[in-house]
């Protein structure tokens, strides 16, 4: 199971990302900025979770910490 975060502060494009705080990013929000999504299995049901929990925003998943879940 990986741990994953969600960031408050919305990137340049209006999004939120989710991060993979197991592996670690070099773009992983400052503490003060991150929201607990709890242990996953992978990034989609994080994912999955966070969107379901804040439905009216934009989320993505972090290009490098949790790519599978990054849609461009």
């Amino acid at each position: 199971m990986h741990r994953f975060v969600i960031s408050t502060r919305t990137q340049f494009n209006d999004e939120h990302e989710v991060h993979n705080i197991t592996i670690g990013c070099p773009y992983m929000p400052p503490e003060s900025h991150r929201l607990d999504l709890g242990a996953h299995p992978h990034c989609q049901s994080a994912l999955a979770e966070a969107r379901r929990n804040w439905p009216p925003r934009r989320i993505n998943g972090c290009r490098w910490c949790a790519r599978e879940c990054h849609s461009r």
